[in-house]
């Protein structure tokens, strides 16, 4: 990596504010394995790059563009204009939820804030559950103080105390109950911090696992790692190499074993971001977890 002057951008997984951020994003949330995830079973954007099926994703910023290359393509280009529209198209077909099932979602907050949003069903088994020791149910139905908004899941004062500590030792309890009953699955022993905002300090902390039961927000770092030609073109005396090569982006394939898309693209390094670590921290931890790049070059 230090031979090829890897640079590496860190970024939030919710912001997505950069374009090859977002590239790679949708390809792990679409589940496709092509650059730009692009569903072969719905309308798609006319971009010819977004059908793009390559190992390498190139980007010149002098030219304004991105190109796509493969070892049976030749190179293709396309505006970051059409590029982005393209993207947005397929980033408002995953979150077109029906009418019907937002309409039917139950609000969870404590403390008046609302930290996330839970499937009826699963508020109706979270409030059921009463694990040992706690004497009641750790979850329960509230009714708000106007009529005209519909009832929410919050946390029992009386099971789940009022700190931080106790909530989280409340909750965990409740989740080791799914856990054992087979609903949470991937158990990862790391604690998430649960709030309305990244910069807001949490209200309790949940194990990751549970996460998507409890439809709060998670929070992540992406590392891009771009190789910048090591040797000047005007030195090569290669008849295929053309002035100016743009920079290379490392494509990573996630692990067939792994639970959540095996085999899918992905960044060079991503984790979510646990409780009790700085963002620099988690980069320099998944770096060298994940793609056994040391912290001096990680820092």
């Amino acid at each position: 990596f230090a031979k090829n002057r890897i640079r590496m951008k860190v970024t939030l997984r919710m912001t997505m504010t950069t374009l090859t951020l977002t590239l790679l994003h949708l390809a792990k949330s679409t589940r496709r394995t092509a650059a730009f995830a692009m569903s072969r079973r719905s309308p798609r954007p006319s971009s010819s790059a977004a059908r793009d099926n390559g190992q390498y994703l190139y980007y010149h910023p002098s030219s304004s563009t991105l190109r796509l290359t493969s070892s049976t393509s030749a190179v293709k280009t396309s505006s970051e204009t059409q590029l982005v529209q393209d993207m947005l198209y397929r980033i408002r077909e995953c979150n077109n939820m029906p009418e019907e099932i937002k309409a039917s979602l139950v609000n969870f907050q404590v403390d008046g804030v609302i930290l996330g949003k839970v499937r009826p069903k699963m508020a109706e088994l979270l409030c059921s559950v009463a694990p040992s020791g706690k004497g009641s149910e750790v979850f329960e139905m509230a009714n708000p103080s106007s009529s005209s908004m519909k009832p929410y899941m919050t946390l029992s004062t009386r099971s789940a105390g009022t700190t931080v500590e106790s909530r989280t030792q409340a909750v965990a309890s409740v989740m080791d109950e799914l856990r054992n009953e087979g609903i949470v699955t991937g158990w990862r022993d790391e604690l998430f911090p649960v709030s309305d905002s990244f910069y807001n300090p949490p209200l309790f902390l949940i194990e990751r696992a549970a996460v998507t039961t409890m439809g709060i927000l998670e929070y992540g770092v992406h590392i891009n790692g771009i190789l910048k030609p090591d040797t000047p073109s005007s030195s090569r005396t290669s008849s295929t190499v053309v002035k100016d090569p743009p920079p290379l982006m490392w494509m990573a394939r996630r692990s067939k074993t792994k639970s959540k898309h095996p085999g899918m693209l992905d960044h060079i390094v991503a984790g979510g971001q646990p409780a009790g670590l700085s963002l620099m921290e988690n980069v320099i931890k998944e770096c060298e977890e994940e793609a056994g790049i040391p912290p001096e070059i990680a820092r």
